[in-house]
């Protein structure tokens, strides 16, 4: 439980406005999110007006907007703007803007006679589908001039895509409130329109668009006197959070527990790691319980801490939930006395189903680790007969918003098929990375854990893992089967797409960006790589003499039709032979009832093969980051000669011959079985390549000459290529790791990492760690390392970054990029090599000052289409010109090395 007092908080009823200002979908992260105002330290002036394209001539005054305290909605409209001339000629693109809205917050002190032992409070912040919010101290008081002095305000972002799950954000005070009398704050919200979350304002009828905010916010006050760290409630259980599988006929369904742990220790207090688990009561006979990985959860941090099921024999369906005890152990970074450990008692409530037969089936919550560290779930309906031995299954993916669990609308839209496992997974969370990086891993992973699950339970109903799958998906989950589909061929036998875009700069395009104002269009080029992998246009090769049809209403009002034709028509122009279909559906919208549960689609489905077809004419292999795709034909692309660029293979059988034409290819694999019978002979680029070299897979490499050579092993695959990659972990969680004695600001970007993680894709646990820590460890080990702060204060990263295996470095002088010596104005976020192990990767989060350091955090990938190659080094300038303050960009070269064909330095 928490302990509260009577301290009070109250939010202005009015908040002053100003905009609307143009910019594209991802812009708020780049730009300040106090954007036009850039100086905070003083009160906007409300006469002051701004330029803005949207405005009859040319400028935008403040206005305002209410705050309802009775539901916390905040409407913000710009009805005098004609936004009906701008779409006229831009589109959906003029609808498109940012708004900054200032209000108050006031915080009061109970009686005096109720102060004693109270400690300060703390915010607790629900901002419902706005971008970013920050507290400030009273405009004069007391902190003096923060851009001068360096102190910026901490931005945390809001709960943008409004998932219904989230937890609120754990806000401290910028300074002590009064003990005497009330005090005042500044509150700051970035509103910015997208589409994609509020429509498209003709469809709600509405002659402008309005943006729909909703603002909660509470106070959390544990009694700072309570110095007993043995209570337990300072670490408290968040239900809501939990995940468990169903049991079906008294059997875990699953083989993983997410328990929901937040601490709300006094600020600057114990850090406390998950050291133990332990079953109790009536499940102790059947089920025992381990932990994977330990967890540890610093002030305000919440985790879902993954434990692992064995299971014996069956449990009664009188069972009706899990009890376990935590034992959680106190760090030795804590910087309070008291007990050196606690026990915290948890109760699960657990689900009974029946076993499935002919006649009845249920979907079923089945439960996983993925990312071998992050307790996952997804639904699982199972065939109608398997007798006669399972078919590939049905994998379908969501669309944008939609909580699987929550009500049975995706699982009922997709009908139970007679010998296919259907596989319905979340993707991380109900928008996830709109099924790319960790999404599209937890898909496949799903069906993978089901497999597992299946086998260990000794079902009749068995299948393989990495058995190939058919896809489906429905308008976000749409384009994540054409973007999983095209990124994993051989793992794929067809794919069936309903109202699925392009791509997201396809979808609205970025017609009205600010940052393309004032970005050398070199830089812009740059900077867009880390969107190339993500523009299915490009990879849709892959798909050649695949089984694949677009599905589409006619009247769709939410994902136009065109996108679903036009993939169609760039498969067919790679290959007119090809097998594809459209099914547009005249007079149908986004979604209609039957836009899966049709007998065609469900033939299409009936009719798939069963395993992956060797081609029957030539094919060509694209790929644009090699760690993000897989192979097509048992070939597959594990370096480009250009990172950044497009690698190709095309692959013909010519009179028994394979003739091979690369593009931009450095090092490539094959495997042998995937090869004709009776080959004669393999020619790549010219250069005829030794028949002997083909059993199992062989990878191959260009040499200086140009000529191609077998190689003894196969090499790694570089986790670079854009800073998306860290979100992609392995073996073990991800870390943060902060200095020895982190300020509270970078103490707050971890915590503020942390939340997003799990926010936006379900990515927890995530551990802080010291830089001592990983010093003095024998090695890093597996997972993904997150490392904050400044090369002078974070000696892990003056320690790994003095290795030299990129080509930024600390030197004598700081931090230098290829000769450039970064300045001290100036943040940085890049990828690194992993210390230790291949599969993971290095992510640094680096800035002389607190303001620097906040412009790197927002370029932090927490969202798909965020401008983000392998190193990004930002300037002051970004708040206002956006992609126009960015100094240096690039992605690196192979092995890490300077790559200046695909880099930009100011």
């Amino acid at each position: 439980m928490l302990f509260f007092s009577n301290w009070s908080v109250v939010i202005s009823t009015q908040f002053n406005v100003i905009g609307p200002f143009p910019i594209h979908a991802r812009e708020q992260h780049i730009l300040s999110p106090s954007f036009p105002l850039l100086d905070l330290t003083s009160p906007p002036d409300l006469t002051h007006t701004f330029p803005s394209s949207y405005a009859d001539g040319g400028f935008v005054s403040w206005s305002s907007t209410n705050f309802s305290a009775e539901t916390g909605d905040i409407k913000v409209s710009f009805p005098d703007v004609r936004w009906d001339n701008l779409r006229h000629t831009e589109g959906w693109a003029a609808l498109q803007h940012h708004a900054l809205l200032h209000g108050k917050i006031t915080v009061s002190p109970p009686p005096a006679s109720e102060l004693q032992g109270l400690g300060e409070p703390r915010l607790s912040v629900k901002l419902s589908q706005g971008a970013y919010f920050a507290v400030l101290p009273r405009f004069g008081d007391g902190s003096g001039n923060m851009t001068i002095e360096g102190v910026a305000p901490k931005w945390y972002s809001g709960n943008i895509y409004a998932f219904p799950h989230a937890l609120p954000r754990t806000v401290e005070l910028p300074i002590p409130p009064s003990r005497d009398g009330p005090t005042e704050y500044e509150l700051f919200i970035a509103g910015d329109y997208e589409i994609r979350l509020f429509g498209d304002s003709a469809v709600y009828e509405s002659p402008f668009p309005i943006q729909s905010l909703n603002l909660n916010v509470t106070l959390e006050d544990p009694l700072s006197s309570t110095t007993n760290s043995s209570e337990p409630e300072f670490i408290v259980h968040e239900p809501e959070q939990d995940i468990i599988c169903d049991f079906v006929a008294g059997h875990a369904f699953g083989d993983t527990i997410g328990v929901g742990l937040r601490s709300v220790v006094p600020g600057g207090g114990r850090w406390w790691t998950v050291s133990g688990v332990s079953g109790m009561n009536e499940t102790q006979d059947s089920l025992a319980f381990s932990l994977p990985h330990p967890v540890r959860l610093i002030e305000t941090q919440f985790q879902l801490v993954p434990i692992t099921i064995q299971q014996t024999s069956a449990i009664s369906e009188d069972t009706t939930e899990v009890n376990l005890e935590l034992t959680l152990t106190r760090d030795d970074n804590s910087t309070e006395s008291g007990a050196d450990t606690q026990v915290i008692s948890i109760s699960i409530p657990i689900i009974h189903r029946p076993l499935w037969n002919e006649t009845h089936a249920e979907a079923i919550k089945t439960s996983f680790l993925w990312m071998d560290a992050v307790p996952a779930a997804f639904l699982a309906t199972p065939p109608v007969q398997s007798e006669e031995g399972v078919l590939p299954p049905l994998l379908g993916l969501h669309g944008a918003g939609v909580e699987i669990f929550d009500a049975p609308f995706w699982s009922d839209a997709v009908p139970r098929k007679e010998r296919r496992w259907i596989v319905l997974p979340t993707g991380g969370t109900s928008w996830g990375l709109d099924w790319h990086g960790p999404s599209a891993l937890q898909s496949l992973q799903a069906v993978d854990a089901l497999a597992r699950i299946l086998t260990k339970q000794g079902s009749h109903a068995q299948m393989e893992e990495n058995t190939p799958v058919i896809l489906l998906g429905h308008s976000n989950g749409g384009q994540g089967a054409w973007w999983i589909a095209a990124r994993n061929p051989d793992r794929v036998l067809a794919v069936a797409a309903a109202a699925g875009y392009i791509k997201s700069q396809s979808y609205i395009p970025w017609t009205m960006s600010r940052s393309q104002r004032y970005t050398d269009p070199a830089l812009q080029a740059v900077l867009e790589t880390s969107l190339t992998a993500d523009n299915n246009e490009l990879f849709l090769t892959n798909l050649v003499n695949k089984q694949v049809m677009g599905i589409h209403g006619g009247i769709d009002n939410n994902v136009p039709t065109w996108h679903s034709r036009e993939y169609v028509s760039v498969i067919k122009t790679w290959d007119p032979e090809t097998d594809i279909e459209m099914r547009e559906v005249p007079g149908e919208n986004h979604w209609f009832d039957t836009v899966i549960d049709n007998e065609v689609v469900q033939a299409f489905f009936d009719r798939a093969p069963s395993n992956i077809s060797e081609p029957t004419r030539e094919f060509t292999l694209t790929v644009s980051i090699p760690s993000e795709s897989g192979s097509l034909h048992g070939w597959r692309v594990r370096r480009l000669s250009i990172p950044g660029r497009l690698g190709r293979i095309r692959v013909q059988s010519v009179e028994g011959v394979v003739k091979v034409k690369t593009t931009n290819i450095k090092v490539f694999s094959v495997h042998g079985d995937h090869l004709p019978e009776g080959l004669q002979g393999v020619e790549v680029d010219g250069s005829t390549l030794a028949l002997l070299a083909f059993r199992g897979e062989v990878a191959f490499a260009r040499g200086q000459d140009g000529n191609w050579m077998a190689l003894d092993s196969l090499p790694p695959i570089p986790r670079s290529g854009r800073l998306q990659a860290i979100l992609s972990s392995s073996g073990a969680p991800t870390r943060i790791v902060v200095p020895d004695t982190p300020t509270s600001h970078e103490l707050s970007i971890a915590q503020r990492l942390a939340h997003d993680l799990y926010m936006y894709f379900g990515i927890s646990p995530v551990n802080v760690v010291t830089s001592s820590e990983l010093l003095q460890g024998e090695a890093a080990g597996p997972g993904n390392l997150i490392v904050v702060g400044s090369s002078e204060r974070n000696e892990y990263a003056t320690d790994l970054l003095g290795r030299g295996t990129t080509p930024l470095k600390v030197e004598e002088s700081g931090l230098v990029l290829e000769g450039r010596k970064l300045s001290s104005d100036e943040g940085a976020i890049f990828l690194h090599p992993h210390p230790d192990d291949q599969a993971s990767v290095a992510l640094f989060i680096l800035g002389s000052n607190e303001a620097g350091l906040e412009r790197a955090l927002r370029l932090f990938p927490i969202r798909t289409a965020l401008p983000g190659p392998d190193f990004v080094v930002i300037g002051p300038e970004a708040d206002e010109l956006g992609a126009g303050g960015v100094r240096a960009a690039g992605v690196w070269g192979d092995e890490w090395s300077w790559n200046g064909a695909m880099s930009w330095v100011d």
